[in-house]
């Protein structure tokens, strides 16, 4: 018994040695080594092959990719999902599909979903501490397992004016005068632990903490890889941006989210996530005068 309880600590563990570093946020990873583990079975990506006019076609489809890397391939593995030398090792919520390959973009649905969430105005980059605490003792209150992805919804201020880039201990230009992209600056961000299935424990309000039930909602996703944070979170914008841009029949409805995969025990280069918009079809517009 002692062992079981370490061994579903351990990524809790692990999840708030990086949150006191703070170094970002994430759904804690299982402590599995890249290698570990062999490829059970890859994702059909033939089925995601479809241009996104063709996307409503029927109403049976979860997942369909639109742009991006179209014959990018997750592999589904013993603890989880894999795509190069990204990999999530932690169960997602009952009823998600499966994860974004890094540099594909889909249209994705996803279903009703419970989750415990704090809200703030402070640094996202910097402030995890103050919703990690209260979410963690929340989730052990009620013993309940931490799921991935941890789940952060922004609404942005303008983004920043692009900024020149530094050279490390000198404070001047970089020698190729390289101008670093604009990031957009959270205005208020929340930070959610999603339960695994939507009957687990009730909705209301425990101190700071709330939980809340998510209707389902479209998105347009684009698989991101790299350290998480807001520079993360306004590279996947700036793609799904472009492709709403050459994909008018689809309208963005909402404010952003990401969505992070991993722990601090998976190095930077190799974390996996998903920054995604809500979306609808243009033709779904409520008619002007409509009540």
């Amino acid at each position: 018994m002692l062992n079981h309880h370490r061994a579903r600590l351990a990524p809790v563990r692990a999840f708030l040695v990086h949150s006191i570093a703070a170094c970002g946020v994430a759904a804690a990873a299982s402590g599995v080594r890249a290698g570990d583990e062999p490829p059970v079975s890859p994702s059909n990506a033939g089925e995601h092959q479809q241009d996104s006019k063709d996307a409503d076609a029927t109403t049976a489809w979860t997942v369909k990719r639109v742009g991006g890397d179209l014959n990018a391939t997750i592999q589904k593995i013993p603890a989880g999902f894999r795509a190069g030398t990204a990999r999530i090792t932690t169960p997602l919520p009952q009823g998600y599909p499966d994860p974004t390959p890094p540099g594909s973009i889909d249209l994705k649905k996803y279903p009703a979903a419970r989750r415990a969430q704090v809200t703030s105005s402070a640094d996202s980059n910097l402030g995890s501490n103050m919703a990690f605490w209260p979410l963690f003792q929340h989730i052990k209150k009620h013993d309940i397992e931490m799921t991935s992805p941890v789940e952060m919804d922004f609404t942005f201020e303008p983004a920043s004016k692009p900024e020149k880039s530094q050279s490390a201990g000198t404070g001047g230009e970089g020698p190729d005068g390289a101008t670093k992209p604009a990031v957009a600056v959270p205005k208020t961000w929340t930070m959610s632990f999603l339960y695994r299935t939507p009957d687990m424990n009730k909705v209301g309000t425990e101190g700071v903490v709330e939980v809340v039930d998510r209707e389902p909602v479209t998105v347009l996703s684009v698989g991101m890889q790299g350290p998480y944070g807001t520079v993360i979170v306004s590279r996947g914008m700036e793609k799904l941006t472009e492709w709403l841009d050459g994909n008018t029949d689809w309208e963005r409805v909402g404010e952003p989210r990401a969505f992070y995969y991993n722990g601090p025990d998976v190095r930077d280069s190799d974390k996996w996530a998903e920054v995604q918009v809500p979306v609808r079809r243009a033709t779904e517009k409520t008619p002007a005068g409509a009540k």
